[in-house]
């Protein structure tokens, strides 16, 4: 009995020795990411207020309504679903042609798939965001002036308002998208290739939205389209609006609906010590150290806005390889480079990579140490610890879910029950 009571003695101090071991850790951990937040000045995330505005109702419909692609089959918001955390749960998307909807859809007959995956769009009007797409083929070259890099060139309309609303239009020309270069009536038969042919394609589908401004019209969906520009854009004359006003009233719904405002990261950053997990700081620790998973996603939005190579290669059609950034500026040292994403809400936007290629965060963190050895990136010139294990990667992924915020509270205001052109965008569409 004595002994008994001696090794549960014993086995009592060990325990409250390990507590005490494990606690002393814990704060140091978090003593440690404190000093190196004050260090860095990390600020919390800039954003707008939820206000639903006249221009925010006119980008809801646009964002939502099939009305706005060749076929009247594809909207922006088929590719970028709030149930999929702005992205479409599929590798790669599909465009105009597809059926159904989300992780479900399926290619039509029409348009083959698109080459790659959906980018999310969390956050895109951060400051910070210099370039759109994985291949950066849409840029901000002088931010003051309002100039960039775009498929339109000199026809990129100069009522255009920032990057993001220059954004809102590249997939409404882009075939695998919102173009079908196929014929279908009172609609346009080809392919854009050139900057004015594009901007031919975007003044055909303002003209389909309101008709001749300088005409009545009886078509219902114009003028339900009518009323909305006019409230949207009081001072301005309906033979006034050009193809940039469909764009910036999809950008400014994109910068409401889509903003995350309070995710646990940046509740940390104010100051509140409790929304943060112990595992979720230790995973701080290892993203922003040993792991080198900051060197390139940093910022307010965890992305550095540049180009890499992970040594992912895709194909786009089976047969011709994506070259990613080598296709917008032809040098050889881009060749198989994409862009960073945004790390705000990845935790909801699987797959990953740009062909979606990876169904986990486990395996997309994993690879990034598997393909080190690459020629374009040699993770081993910044990464000197070996690879992080399971563990270690886990506390890395828990720390990703504190960028997390659902936007759940705003979502009865994101979705629409209709759209003007009264077709179907819901799970029901094209069934």
């Amino acid at each position: 009995m004595i002994k008994l009571l001696i090794f549960l003695l014993l086995t009592l101090s060990i325990h409250i020795c390990n507590a005490d071991s494990n606690h002393s850790t814990q704060s140091l951990d978090r003593q440690k990411l404190r000093d190196f937040l004050t260090q860095y000045n990390f600020r919390p995330l800039r954003t707008e207020p939820f206000e639903v505005t006249k221009k925010y109702i006119l980008g809801q419909a646009l964002f939502f309504d099939p009305i706005l692609s060749t076929n009247n089959d594809t909207s922006c918001a088929t590719c970028h679903l709030v149930d999929y955390g702005t992205s479409d749960g599929i590798n790669k998307s599909i465009g105009t042609g597809g059926k159904g909807i989300g992780a479900t859809r399926t290619e039509g007959n029409i348009e083959k798939r698109h080459a790659r995956n959906s980018l999310a769009l969390w956050n895109r009007d951060n400051q910070t965001a210099s370039s759109m797409f994985w291949d950066g083929r849409l840029e901000v070259l002088d931010p003051k002036k309002h100039i960039y890099r775009s498929p339109f060139d000199e026809y990129l309309p100069k009522s255009i308002e920032n990057l993001l609303a220059a954004q809102a239009l590249v997939p409404l020309v882009s075939k695998g998208e919102m173009f079908a270069s196929n014929c279908v009536p009172n609609t346009p038969c080809f392919e854009p290739i050139t900057p004015e042919e594009r901007y031919k394609v975007l003044e055909s589908i303002l003209n389909k939205l309101i008709g001749d401004p300088n005409s009545p019209t009886k078509n219902l969906t114009q003028i339900s389209y009518r009323k909305l520009f006019q409230k949207a854009y009081p001072q301005i004359e309906l033979s006034k609006l050009d193809v940039g006003h469909i764009g910036n009233a999809i950008a400014h719904f994109e910068e409401i609906a889509f903003a995350t405002r309070d995710a646990a990261w940046d509740q940390y950053i104010r100051g509140e010590e409790e929304s943060l997990t112990d595992q979720q700081v230790e995973g701080a620790l290892l993203f922003f150290g040993k792991a080198g998973c900051s060197i390139c996603h940093n910022g307010p939005v965890f992305s550095d806005y540049a180009y890499h190579s992970l040594g992912i290669n895709s194909f786009k059609e089976n047969t011709e390889p994506d070259y990613g950034r080598f296709e917008v500026t032809k040098s050889e040292t881009d060749k198989f480079s994409f862009r960073t994403p945004s790390l705000r809400n990845t935790t909801l936007t699987s797959p990953y990579f740009h062909d979606g290629s990876s169904a986990s965060l486990m395996d997309s963190i994993e690879r990034h140490y598997k393909y080190s050895v690459s020629k374009r990136y040699n993770a081993s010139q910044f990464i000197n610890e070996k690879m992080p294990d399971k563990k270690e990667i886990n506390s890395i992924i828990t720390f990703l879910e504190a960028l997390e915020d659902t936007i759940e509270s705003y979502i009865p205001f994101i979705t629409p029950k209709s759209v003007p052109s009264g077709l179907a965008f819901d799970e029901e569409i094209n069934k």
